[in-house]
């Protein structure tokens, strides 16, 4: 390496500014961390910092780098990054003996402090690749690292390992310093984090981290690193992301948001494309206003569109209220929404009542099997009516509409602030477009959706398929016969 090459390299390493997110994971000592986000977040530069940062700081410590593959980890985390960007070439010894040992795959480096007798405190990094596991491994860990001991350990890439890899690296957890000369150095920690671009919901990570268990856990955290928070990568790099990505790629590689794939059912829905603010609307029709209602500035659609409302109920799961406007050439958009958990019907009559004042509205549907819930809103001075709730028809009606971009979302549609969190879990969906991504069916042969966060997905099918579903018998026609032949009406 040329001595400009060297410079350009220490800069780099001395240079680097933590976001404040990153510097939350840098201070984080519990037991367990996720760091994930979309390409360009950073993500294993800031999990090889962190590795550096506690082997500077507790000198004599022993951290490892794993991936699932030996290849992936020496080249892509290691030299490219670890080496290349992190580590200073000067504080790992020139001897491949006593610094960095390719055949063994441990890299020693000094860490500024020696014993009273001037001998170097050194700190070690290990890393493998958990595909050299070899046939004497009992634990499916490689030999070399079986029965070692870390203070730390960095994943790269999590999602390719699997539940029970991650456990046998959480039982490697268990170094607590050693003695240099007469003097015991300590470590008064132990960490394991990985670092990954999200996968699906049902992936055992997003599980571990983002179930409510592990939202009571103080031992267990999670870091959402965004390229736009990164210093390092350049604005043609996001702006050609957002150009060239769509649907649930531009979710998971772009936004950092954990969503299916395969079992979306909605996977024509384009947060760019479908989503809306006040200037996309007017372009939409040029009759779409601002108002103020009840203090807060709301949308007012053209006065040619028909105005909806729509109600799936729910307690203590989230209450959630749609306000739909649908033109003449049946183009909707939802313009305003409640979604509030631990919310009674009676409450949420007065925020209906009080959002519609200046509104027109032709007709409110509502779950057709929550009779004494309807009953008591109309109690409360809101009538509705009961939606067609057929739900492999509805889906397909609403499909639909995304594919033919006849449906929309005002990206300010909330008449409320945003919940901090949803029945005590901060990673639940606060309003309707943070469900459609996550909205799937059961399995990939399954013609039923998982019943989890889909509380704005079924209000909405309510008010696209009570308008749009033609003459179909579904179960809210089955509903009202009920009623009639239990009530004597033949």
């Amino acid at each position: 390496m040329s001595s400009t090459q060297q410079s350009q390299k220490d800069a780099r390493q001395q240079g680097i500014s933590f976001s404040q997110e990153q510097t939350q994971f840098m201070n984080y000592t519990g037991k367990q961390a996720l760091l994930y986000g979309g390409f360009g977040g950073g993500k294993t530069r800031t999990g090889n910092e962190k590795g550096y940062l506690l082997n500077m700081k507790y000198p004599g410590n022993r951290g490892l780098v794993v991936r699932s593959k030996s290849s992936d980890v020496k080249g892509s985390t290691i030299e490219q990054s670890l080496l290349e960007d992190v580590i200073p070439d000067s504080h790992i010894p020139e001897n491949p003996s006593k610094g960095h040992n390719q055949t063994k795959r441990v890299i020693r480096h000094y860490t500024g402090t020696t014993t009273r007798y001037g001998e170097p405190v050194m700190s070690e990094i290990h890393y493998h690749g958990l595909d050299s596991a070899g046939s004497n491994s009992n634990d499916g860990l490689p030999r070399k690292i079986s029965g070692m001991q870390f203070g730390w350990i960095f994943v790269d890439e999590a999602t390719e390992l699997n539940e029970e890899d991650w456990v046998q690296l959480l039982g490697r957890l268990r170094y607590d310093g050693k003695t240099v000369g007469d003097k015991k150095y300590t470590v008064p920690f132990r960490q394991i984090w990985g670092a990954t671009n999200p996968a699906g919901p049902n992936h055992w990570l997003h599980k571990k981290f983002f179930s409510e268990e592990a939202e009571n856990d103080s031992g267990r955290e999670t870091f959402h690193l965004k390229a736009e928070d990164n210093p390092g990568v350049p604005q043609d790099y996001i702006d050609d992301m957002v150009a060239n990505y769509s649907g649930v790629y531009y979710e998971r590689y772009v936004l950092g948001n954990w969503v299916g794939t395969s079992d979306a059912i909605y996977d024509e829905f384009d947060r760019r494309k479908h989503v809306l603010d006040i200037s996309d609307l007017k372009e939409l029709d040029d009759g779409w206003s601002m108002s103020g209602v009840d203090g807060i500035n709301q949308p007012q659609p053209p006065e040619d569109w028909r105005v909806y409302r729509t109600i799936d109920f729910g307690y203590p799961s989230p209450m959630v209220v749609h306000w739909w406007a649908k033109s003449a050439d049946n183009v909707f958009v939802l313009f305003r929404e409640f979604y509030q958990d631990d919310t009674l019907v009676e409450d949420v009559a007065d925020w209906i009542k009080r959002f519609s004042e200046d509104l027109t509205i032709e007709q409110t549907f509502a779950d057709p099997a929550q009779a004494s819930d309807r009953e008591k809103l109309s109690r409360h001075g809101v009538s509705s009516s009961k939606a067609k709730k057929d739900v492999w028809n509805g889906i397909q009606e609403v499909k639909g509409r995304f594919k033919s971009d006849a449906i929309y979302f005002y990206e300010d549609s909330l008449i409320h602030p945003p919940c901090d969190e949803i029945n005590g879990n901060d990673s639940k969906p606060v309003r309707t477009v943070d469900e459609i991504p996550g909205y799937e069916w059961k399995n990939s042969d399954s013609d039923t959706p998982k019943k989890e966060d889909d509380h704005g997905c079924d209000a909405m099918r309510y008010c696209i398929y009570s308008i749009m579903g033609g003459d179909t018998v579904d179960e809210g026609f089955m509903e009202d016969m009920k009623e009639i032949f239990n009530g004597g009406g033949f």
